[in-house]
């Protein structure tokens, strides 16, 4: 999989300095409402940002074949895990086509993150997307990037093509990719990567791995 794009690293490094603070003064001069309720409000609709704004749940999955040693037969086998994570605009407009959204609180049922109950992720969390929405992503740079306070790390796959957005904003997932399934998203902690976790041990024990993701917004 590919390392991050440079774009979260500029949109960190931008969002944190001087768009921060342009909105914190644009605010006060301008009487926007409150950040609390956003989806209210006329210009956060017409930016199109406040269209993520909300709680998204949904799994994580990888499916696989493994054996359990050479002269063995193959079995069939999933590991997957929830997830419930809640996205807050950290700017009141797109730039270039891009929402980027703050991940204000995440739990995870698998263990390997260690936020089985829900946390406040670690600064460099954050979600940068499509606006409008996109069937397929059309620019690299879109996708979900989440660091839990333990340091283990959750990213999709962010490059061009590879991010499904639903016209209301309301699912994302991965997008189907010809040819051979890539690893649609990544995870690691002081351990190493998620696939260690997995049955099988190596992938000489280990096949035809199929990675998934996909979240709903929540109507609450």
């Amino acid at each position: 999989m590919k390392k991050l794009n440079l774009i979260f690293i500029f949109i960190l490094a931008f969002c944190h300095f001087d768009v921060c603070r342009a909105f914190e003064v644009s605010t006060k001069t301008k009487n926007f409402p409150p950040l609390k309720n956003p989806i209210k409000a006329n210009y956060y609709q017409e930016a199109g940002v406040a269209l993520y704004e909300g709680t998204y749940i949904g799994q994580f999955a990888v499916k696989y074949e493994w054996r359990a040693d050479f002269d063995k037969p193959w079995q069939k086998a999933v590991r997957k895990f929830n997830i419930t994570l809640k996205l807050r605009a950290l700017t009141p407009v797109a730039v270039l086509g891009i929402a980027v959204y703050n991940i204000m609180s995440v739990r995870v049922t698998d263990t390997f993150f260690g936020a089985t109950t829900t946390v406040g992720p670690s600064a460099g969390s954050l979600a940068t997307l499509p606006v409008p929405p996109q069937n397929i992503s059309k620019q690299d740079g879109l996708g979900i990037n989440i660091v839990f306070p333990d340091g283990s790390s959750l990213t999709t796959e962010n490059a061009k093509g590879h991010l499904h957005v639903s016209s209301d904003g309301r699912v994302l997932s991965n997008a189907l990719v010809k040819g051979n399934n890539p690893t649609c998203w990544i995870g690691i902690n002081r351990n190493g990567g998620f696939e260690t976790i997995l049955k099988g041990g190596d992938r000489i024990h280990r096949r035809n791995e199929k990675y998934t993701w996909a979240l709903t917004r929540s109507a609450l």
